[in-house]
């Protein structure tokens, strides 16, 4: 029996099946809400909750469920449903599968400025992929690194991408938004020290309101979008 069709003989089981159409008709319910509104919050939590008890394996709801627990705040209940999540697709998925959640993990993660967790999964993700694998990953280990205000470790990455790929997400982000002053990579521990004043300002003032317990989630979404334009991989201090 091929390996592809052995791995993936899950998705013929009862509970597999049972719990894929309730996640389907969440997500059809949630893209065309005619007698009733989304599913959103605490009943989204609820449902997922129970797919997850129906099927225990059943990533996608693991996944969603860990993003929704990491948007409200609770990282460590979003890290174990993640966890369980990688460890799905590991048991039961091809390879590409999981590499490619990997990576969607990590993305989630610098969209919610969780730049720590999301190096535990890149960190993770080296040791899985291939040599000629490898420049994705430790481009954005450079970019979460410079996130967290950390220069040294964000240019030996950095380094290490450059070394296999010359066209690097981080080093365009700090191009586009004028972070250095010159393009060329031996110029970039000198400049990169030189933020601009104005960015330090913005910085500072998310950081208020990021950890400010009077604002909302959407009130702090609101303030990023109008300090930053929608560009959420800034660094913090």
């Amino acid at each position: 029996m091929p390996e592809r069709k052995k791995k993936r003989i899950i998705e013929d089981t009862d509970a597999w099946m049972a719990a894929d159409f309730d996640y389907i008709d969440m997500v059809s319910t949630n893209r065309m809400p005619l007698l009733r509104g989304p599913i959103v919050g605490e009943e989204k939590i609820e449902w997922l909750e129970g797919i997850v008890e129906e099927c225990p394996e059943y990533y996608p709801a693991l996944f969603d469920l860990a993003s929704e627990n990491i948007k409200n705040g609770n990282d460590e209940a979003g890290k174990r449903c993640t966890e369980r999540g990688l460890q799905s697709l590991r048991a039961h998925f091809s390879r590409n599968d999981l590499i490619d959640a990997y990576h969607k993990t990590g993305e989630f993660l610098e969209y919610y400025l969780r730049f720590e967790l999301a190096l535990e999964y890149y960190n993770q993700l080296l040791k899985i992929t291939k040599a000629k694998e490898k420049q994705s990953v430790y481009d954005s280990i450079a970019l979460c690194y410079a996130c967290l205000n950390d220069i040294d470790k964000a240019i030996e990455y950095q380094r290490r991408a450059i070394e296999s790929n010359e066209n690097c997400k981080f080093y365009k982000f700090l191009s586009k938004h004028k972070l250095v002053e010159k393009a060329e990579f031996k110029e970039l521990e000198k400049e990169m020290k030189n933020l601009k004043p104005e960015l330090m300002e913005k910085m500072l003032r998310y950081n208020e309101v990021r950890h400010n317990d009077d604002y909302t989630e959407e009130e702090k979404e609101n303030v990023r979008e109008e300090l930053f334009e929608g560009d959420h991989a800034w660094p913090i201090l």
